[in-house]
């Protein structure tokens, strides 16, 4: 009797632990935009979870001139945040292997997508592929220049 109740309590033990791993979570508050798939809220990095933005020193063309897209998607994102006092939620579930949060913060991820300033991360997640495409036919934002997708320039440059 006493090994079935260890099993049972140890059973029970393990649930308890792997519920609360697995249990989503909020963060909200005044965000700082780090690049165009990442804010800071509370101090703790959130990574803007199902898409990719190009990084800060990557240059993009359009009609054959170089620009800094990745400085112009920090910039969007910038944006679409001051249209919301500063703030962002965002709810996640885990960490990156960097330690951010990833997150799904309140339409941002969506939004950035959508506006041509970020790729869905189809390594991830195919979540944002059809606004990806619609902001494709559009020529919307980097859609309208010429650049690698930041994971390719990533492999390249860094």
């Amino acid at each position: 009797m006493k090994k079935l109740s260890l099993i049972l309590f140890s059973l029970l033990i393990l649930f308890l632990i792997t519920n609360s791993f697995a249990e989503e979570k909020f963060i909200k508050g005044k965000a700082t935009v780090i690049d165009g798939d990442t804010i800071k809220i509370q101090g703790k990095s959130i990574r803007l979870s199902g898409i990719d933005a190009p990084e800060m020193k990557q240059l993009c063309f359009r009609n054959d001139v170089a620009f800094n897209c990745g400085l112009s998607a920090k910039m969007h994102l910038e944006l679409l945040i001051k249209k919301d006092k500063g703030k962002a939620s965002c709810r996640f579930e885990s960490l990156d292997r960097y330690g951010r949060i990833l997150g799904n913060c309140g339409g941002l991820n969506t939004a950035m997508v959508a506006d041509g300033w970020a790729v869905a991360y189809t390594r991830y997640s195919d979540e944002y592929l059809p606004l990806q495409k619609i902001a494709k036919k559009q020529m919307l934002g980097l859609w309208a220049t010429k650049f690698d997708y930041p994971e390719d320039w990533r492999r390249k440059y860094k």
